[in-house]
């Protein structure tokens, strides 16, 4: 979908906020004379705010300095005895060979794109969200090089942030509006792993079965923790409502009186489901990404993805390529139609050659 960016940078969106977020602030020097009056006070440094304004400060200084080579090279030795002064930076040509295998041709997932499809069954929405997380990284990373003179934005360096083993899926899901835990997140991944086999082997699956392989794999993960004497968090819930923490003073308690665990309700009466209420999480996480996908493809096929209300000018377009690409990459086509307004006389043409 997304050609190649010859600057990368954090999209609009971007479920793990890393854009801007980092460890490493300005250590009181500054190469750049003129934003001495216009930079805030280091120390005031802490909050998001505080930081977007020192970013539009540089900027205003001297636009750019992010990929200016003076900035992103090593210009001191660092203070635990590390030496990078040497090192080149890294060519924005060479970064985007890195960035493209780490994500991989259409409908393809690299390393990085493979890690995604463990929350999206789609390759191009995998591939959508990895290009959203590598760029936000990256952005991160030659903020937080360009700030610190003992760093380098080298090739080296880009490499070892592009490695599979640094995207945290958890990290992701744990902020709102999803806040599953990290605990939740590997419960459901080796739910999905064991719902996956168990589909293999007996074809489809109703909520009865779902309800057991969740409550099976949560059971398990439970007697893992208790045995390794490590801690398993909170949030684990079977799908009859009750706590799964055995460490809970609640469910100790009923445990040792022989007593039913309590059992938590929605807001409704209704029980809580444990396995139904991580299924809506992953499903609502899955919907923007679909959304997030719709809306890159209209955005670059010309269309406005801010028009919410009326018919889109799909003037100039070629609409059967729209839907055939839709199509490769898992899209629902009637929700595509309905997105363009499209008549019914309209759709049935288009969908029909789409199709053939």
């Amino acid at each position: 979908m997304a050609g190649m960016r010859t600057q990368p940078r954090k999209p609009k969106g971007s479920p793990n906020g890393t854009g801007g977020q980092y460890d490493h602030l300005p250590h009181g020097r500054d190469t750049l004379p003129d934003l001495v009056r216009d930079v805030p006070d280091e120390g005031t440094l802490q909050s998001h705010r505080a930081r977007r304004e020192y970013y539009r400060a540089r900027d205003k200084a001297e636009k750019g300095w992010m990929y200016m080579d003076r900035f992103l090279k090593a210009s001191e030795p660092a203070g635990d005895g590390h030496d990078w002064t040497s090192q080149p930076v890294c060519s924005l040509e060479r970064e985007m060979e890195l960035v493209e295998r780490a994500i991989g041709p259409e409908g393809r997932p690299g390393p990085v794109a493979r890690k995604f499809l463990m929350v999206t069954g789609s390759p191009s929405q995998a591939q959508d969200l990895a290009r959203t997380w590598v760029n936000g990284t990256l952005l991160a990373l030659r903020r937080s090089c360009a700030l610190d003179p003992t760093r380098c934005y080298s090739e080296p360096l880009v490499r070892a942030m592009l490695a599979p083993g640094t995207v945290k899926l958890e990290r992701i899901l744990a902020k709102p509006p999803y806040r599953l835990s990290a605990h939740r997140s590997r419960i459901g991944n080796r739910y999905r792993e064991r719902l996956d086999a168990y589909k293999r082997e007996h074809g489809r699956v109703d909520d009865r079965i779902r309800d057991r392989v969740w409550d099976e794999t949560l059971a398990d993960y439970v007697e893992e923790k208790m045995a390794s004497g490590v801690s398993m968090g909170g949030g684990l819930y079977y799908s009859n409502g009750q706590d799964a923490n055995p460490r809970h003073a609640h469910v100790r308690r009923a445990m040792e009186q022989g007593l039913p665990v309590p059992v938590r309700r929605n807001p409704d009466g209704s029980v809580f489901n444990g396995r139904a209420d991580y299924e809506r999480i992953l499903a609502d996480f899955r919907s923007q990404l679909h959304q997030h996908s719709l809306e890159a493809d209209r955005a670059s096929f010309g269309f406005d993805p801010a028009a919410d209300e009326g018919r889109v000018d799909t003037s100039g377009v070629d609409l059967v390529k729209v839907f055939q690409q839709a199509a490769r990459q898992g899209h629902d086509l009637n929700v595509l139609a309905d997105t363009l307004h499209l008549d019914d006389a309209m759709r049935q043409r288009v969908m029909a050659a789409a199709c053939t």
